[in-house]
């Protein structure tokens, strides 16, 4: 409730930049080219409010988002850094294994035994490695479709307002 009162205090805009990962700003062209699109958006609405009769700019969901919502204010979320994989297994710890155990076969069997157990984790690793690249492109799509279901949430409530305002005077 506090957020709307907020909301409807700084004219349905949200206070803060809104936070894009670099991921997003990237699929769209850059830092470069998103900041001159909202810079362009931002102008053709300035410009399209002093005019009758002409069909209002649009632009990219997210881009309509940052100027509609946020006052042009984003700031871009870089990713968290990528941890660097463990190291092989070294002959210092086959070594070390065979002077626990005392037999050399039994450190064979260990060793097997881990060997198996990291060439499984490294394959799980690449897995999800491969699920992430093929599954990031798709996080722009989604938060537009996400920015698209809050305006139309915001209109939708708008809307459910005003015509309750209208029944009210009815």
């Amino acid at each position: 409730m506090a957020a709307k009162a907020n909301m409807m205090l700084t004219g349905g805009r949200r206070s803060g930049p809104r936070q894009i990962p670099r991921a997003t700003i990237d699929y769209l062209g850059g830092e470069l080219a998103f900041s001159d699109a909202v810079a362009a958006f931002r102008q053709a609405k300035d410009a399209h409010s002093r005019t009758e009769g002409v069909a209002a700019p649009i632009a990219h969901p997210l881009v309509e988002e940052v100027v509609n919502r946020y006052g042009a204010e984003f700031e871009i979320v870089e990713p968290p850094p990528v941890k660097p994989a463990p190291p092989p297994v070294e002959q210092e710890m086959i070594d070390g294994y065979q002077r626990l155990v005392g037999d050399q076969a039994t450190a064979l069997r260990i060793l097997t035994d881990l060997s198996a157990l990291v060439a499984k984790q490294a394959g799980d690793i690449t897995f999800l490695r491969n699920e992430i690249d093929r599954l990031s492109p798709l996080v722009p799509a989604v938060e537009a479709i996400e920015a698209k279901l809050a305006v139309a949430r915001e209109e939708l409530a708008d809307a459910r307002e005003e015509l309750a305002g209208v029944n009210a005077r009815a």
